[in-house]
């Protein structure tokens, strides 16, 4: 048996590391293409562990660095957007709201939920940025898989939130990854199939859908910089969805076209 000194194992991880595609959708990028990370498993919480966790006060704990004051702390802060993935099914209540399940209080104005999307809409981090916005769009889709009656007001939060669906439209639009455009996908249409009781919503799902954003600053070291967009001016919501759906560069499976065609349905036939 071949014993490899400690050191030795980490080089050799970062190598493979380093040579490998990175997929966000995984711990580990030693393996792509769609084939099971045997190691995202250990990254993974058992649900009773999230709610433990989360009851214990982690979350608490943890959200005030998110706060503008701490930004000086940018590791430490995607630490904490990571924790709030991981722990974002087993707490949606203590993220929406700052409270536990059984309080009947109003959301919290410093929930680790304001202090997130705040934190995303002045950080320049990219991948704070991807991983914070996962936590939305983690949280939509949570929510929405529970009783609607039980999670009416975290729904309501959510809905009237200034910050969520932009968010989650600026993922789909600039990332470079089909699943993480997918999940955004599917979390705009339960907001939008949603929002009867409020039109505000759909008003900003419009709104993002319609914007062309300003075009990038230009900067000496973008060409030494990882880019999440293509060259040339920015594209709107709605041409980058289009795009997926023509799939010119036949890199969208089927499945992801279709939801893209049923979120484009659902604001059409909301915005009559």
């Amino acid at each position: 048996m071949v014993n490899i000194a400690a050191g030795s194992r980490r080089a050799l991880y970062r190598s493979r590391a380093e040579q490998a595609p990175r997929d966000p959708t995984t711990c580990h990028p030693s393996q792509h293409q769609g084939h099971e990370n045997p190691t995202r498993r250990s990254c993974e919480l058992a649900e009773a562990n999230k709610t433990v966790l989360g009851a214990a006060g982690a979350i608490q704990a943890a959200s005030p660095f998110l706060e503008e004051t701490k930004d000086l702390l940018k590791p430490i802060q995607f630490g904490v957007v990571g924790i709030l993935k991981h722990l974002a099914t087993g707490n949606r209540d203590r993220i929406i709201t700052g409270y536990e399940p059984s309080s009947l209080e109003p959301p919290s104005l410093t929930s680790p939920l304001i202090l997130l999307i705040a934190l995303l809409g002045r950080t320049d981090e990219m991948p704070t940025k991807s991983e914070g916005t996962r936590v939305l769009v983690n949280l939509v889709k949570t929510v929405w898989a529970q009783d609607a009656d039980a999670t009416l007001e975290l729904r309501r939060v959510l809905l009237s939130s200034n910050g969520v669906v932009p968010c989650i439209a600026e993922m789909i639009r600039t990332t470079q990854f089909p699943v993480l455009q997918n999940e955004g996908v599917i979390a705009l249409t339960l907001l939008s199939a949603s929002s009867d009781n409020e039109r505000g919503a759909l008003d900003i799902v419009f709104t993002s859908l319609m914007t062309i954003p300003p075009p990038p600053l230009p900067s000496n070291e973008d060409e030494d910089e990882d880019k999440s967009e293509p060259s040339g001016l920015p594209k709107s919501l709605l041409d980058v969805l289009t795009d997926i759906v023509k799939n010119v560069s036949l890199k969208y499976p089927n499945e992801i076209r279709c939801n893209v065609c049923v979120l484009l349905e659902s604001i059409a036939t909301r915005s009559e």
